[in-house]
């Protein structure tokens, strides 16, 4: 499940950091941290149309230890090392979330962030390989491995409440990147792996994006705009804002994807139909707040237009799972994301009793035309045992139709531990 609006919070903590007052206090003086995961999920049926795969289970170990130099003259260093392997008994293990799903859904290890990067007050600038938080260009860690890009990012704010962003990245890895989990892989090579733009070849390609925004979620009106350039594929325009009046938070968002010239040129040219990116995607929510009850209330809406001889029927272009799904109504497994013609439907009740306690109930629907409908239910439960000890429980009721509206459901459980230190 996806948090939209981004808080400036996590943007500047990820600059926040101790002063060197030496050379030597660089390395001497270094931070060591991380996390440890321990994941265990079941699917009743895994694969959902045919159930040819049967039930599953998937049992994990993972996380990620991390490296950081302290900061002199506005200079340091990170290097993280992220991991996932099987552990104990599990059955048919494929179903994609935590082990590699390019080479057999097999452990893997790998060097995710190396980045040097340069601050200045609540301004920085990083190349290399990182963690990244945006709506179109997302890490989306709710699994094991984040997703993690290669390239130059960086976040501006000249004064307060206006931040500005703008990055260029040219490889992937991790789980949602389409190919070799454990690899970064250049863009264009992940889409042309994906086949879903026929016989058209991408080749090298990149992510180039540019966003402002304003205020964040504290303030009473705060506003996203973005503008990404994948080479040679497609440019997407996104925007969102929000309104917090007092114990109620409105919502809006608009998502516009369209077609390369280059990409446009070759499908007319050689007469290829339902591969032209052309989708058009809006959104709306609203959430009440109940601080004394300790309650919240929310309801959601998506709508991706319709549209004949074009990409997935005028839905978003299949790239790259949610690290390039911001919609309000995602759930755990169901999206809106690659759905042409689609209304979708979401509503959620939040009950946190105490700091430490968190407990939620979603339930969404996603209609089509056609006679398209796929649900789920999603009952979820966060304790913190200590403030570095978290357990995570989730229930799931995962309803789906194909084509000919044949329907079949998948139960999915999932227990998860999280240790920070």
């Amino acid at each position: 499940m996806k948090h939209l609006l981004l808080s400036m919070c996590a943007v500047t903590a990820l600059i926040a950091n101790e002063e060197a007052e030496s050379v030597s206090e660089i390395f001497t003086k270094s931070r060591i941290s991380g996390e440890l995961r321990a994941i265990t999920q079941t699917n009743s049926k895994l694969n959902y149309i045919n159930g040819a795969n049967g039930s599953s289970r998937t049992n994990v170990l993972g996380g990620k230890v991390e490296l950081a130099t302290r900061t002199y003259k506005g200079f340091e260093a990170v290097v993280t090392a992220y991991g996932t392997a099987k552990a104990g008994s599990g059955r048919n293990e494929t179903d994609g979330d935590y082990l590699n799903n390019g080479k057999e859904n097999s452990n893997y290890a790998l060097l995710g962030q190396a980045f040097l990067r340069y601050s200045n007050k609540d301004s920085f600038i990083q190349a290399g390989r990182f963690e990244l938080d945006t709506p179109l260009m997302n890490s989306d860690d709710i699994r094991i491995v984040p997703n993690l890009f290669q390239g130059v990012y960086g976040v501006l704010s000249p004064i307060e409440n206006i931040t500005l962003q703008a990055g260029y990245i040219s490889r992937m890895a991790g789980w949602e990147n389409g190919g070799d989990n454990s690899k970064f892989q250049n863009i264009g090579a992940l889409i042309d792996g994906m086949s879903v733009l026929d016989t058209y070849l991408v080749g090298k390609s990149s992510v180039s994006f540019a966003g402002i925004s304003y205020g964040n979620e504290e303030t009473p009106f705060a506003l996203r705009i973005f503008d990404y350039m994948t080479k040679n594929v497609m440019n997407q325009v996104y925007a969102d804002m929000a309104v917090n009046a007092g114990f109620i938070n409105l919502q809006g968002q608009y998502l516009r994807s369209i077609g390369d010239d280059k990409l446009k040129d070759y499908l007319n040219t050689n007469a290829i139909a339902d591969t032209m990116i052309d989708s058009t995607v809006w959104g709306a929510s609203a959430t009440v707040a109940l601080e004394e009850a300790n309650l919240g209330f929310s309801v959601a809406y998506n709508e991706s237009k319709k549209k004949t001889n074009t990409l997935n029927g005028g839905g978003t272009a299949d790239f790259f799972g949610g690290a390039n799904d911001p919609f309000f109504t995602s759930m755990d497994v169901l999206t809106a994301h690659e759905l042409g013609g689609v209304k979708a439907y979401k509503g959620e009740i939040t009950f946190d009793p105490s700091d430490t306690l968190a407990v939620a109930l979603a339930h969404a629907v996603f209609k089509k035309d056609d006679g398209f409908k796929n649900r789920e239910t999603d009952l979820s439960v966060a304790y913190s045992v200590r403030e570095n000890i978290i357990l995570e429980g989730m229930v799931s009721k995962v309803i789906e139709t194909d084509d000919l509206g044949n329907e079949t459901t998948n139960n999915r459980t999932r227990l998860a531990v999280r240790v920070e230190f």
